[in-house]
């Protein structure tokens, strides 16, 4: 800040002189032309080399942090445009391989549904195969119960028409030596 100042005040010195100048020269008249313009020229000959002389340094100070912020700009764009390339090339690489690779997963997901599919007729097949040895166990089972009660009423009723036959056939006599053949029978047993 304190340059900048010091800069201000000695622009503010040199254009007063130049105004000093040009009104000295405006009293002269007689002198000729030429001389005023020579004057003019060693004016600003002056001035151009005290402004050089002292912006100098701050401009070329101000130039070469300037050339480094660009440098460090382009820098900083080109890394940036390499990585944005390299991005691009990939999502590119990505997009023309998604066609293939869908198609890959559906023919994955194709098979693993045949192959489930397999699987699920075979386990029906197996329960297909155990129901029915259960049925045939069942109706076995079922079978031999029925002839069994079939085989019991059968002898029931053989039993009830041989009683009403027998009563009907048999005569008192019958039943005496019936009775009398059951008593020996049963002497015999306990001698």
């Amino acid at each position: 800040m304190k340059k900048i100042f010091s800069i201000l005040i000695f622009l503010f010195v040199m254009s007063s002189a130049s105004a000093l100048f040009a009104s000295e020269a405006s009293h002269q008249e007689n002198q000729a032309p030429d001389l005023k313009l020579v004057f003019r020229l060693i004016n600003f000959a002056i001035f151009a080399g005290v402004l050089g002389f002292v912006l100098k340094k701050p401009v070329a100070d101000y130039f070469s942090k300037r050339s480094e912020l660009l440098k460090e700009k382009i820098e900083a764009n080109r890394a940036s445009h390499q990585k944005a390339l390299e991005e691009h090339q990939e999502i590119a690489r990505k997009l023309k391989n998604i066609e293939q690779e869908s198609r890959e997963l559906l023919t994955s997901f194709h098979q693993d549904g045949i192959r489930e599919k397999e699987k699920i007729i075979e386990q029906a097949n197996s329960l297909v195969s155990q129901l029915r040895e259960d049925a045939k166990k069942i109706t076995e089972s079922e079978l031999k119960k029925a002839k069994e009660e079939l085989k019991n009423i059968a002898i029931g009723l053989a039993v009830e028409l041989a009683e009403k036959s027998v009563q009907r056939d048999i005569t008192a006599e019958d039943e005496m030596n019936l009775a009398h053949n059951f008593v020996k029978g049963i002497d015999k047993v306990y001698d």
